[in-house]
């Protein structure tokens, strides 16, 4: 094999470990993000269903005052 290219290939595979590493490291971030952003969407959601309740007992108590 051209000594050349011998010379490419060591370098390369010498480099595919942090390759590896900076590709688990990207997959867990995005993880951890989208498992965060999938938390606090769900408590969001709860805050505007409790809201939506009170606003319906709101409503119903001025209907009954009318």
């Amino acid at each position: 094999m051209d000594p050349l290219l011998l010379e490419a290939y060591s370098t390369v595979i010498s480099a595919v470990p942090f390759v590896v590493g900076a590709y688990i490291l990207i997959w867990v971030a995005l993880a951890v993000f989208v498992g965060a952003s999938y938390i606090k969407a769900r408590r969001i959601q709860k805050e505007l269903d409790a809201l939506k309740s009170s606003l319906e007992h709101l409503k119903e108590d001025r209907s009954k005052r009318a």
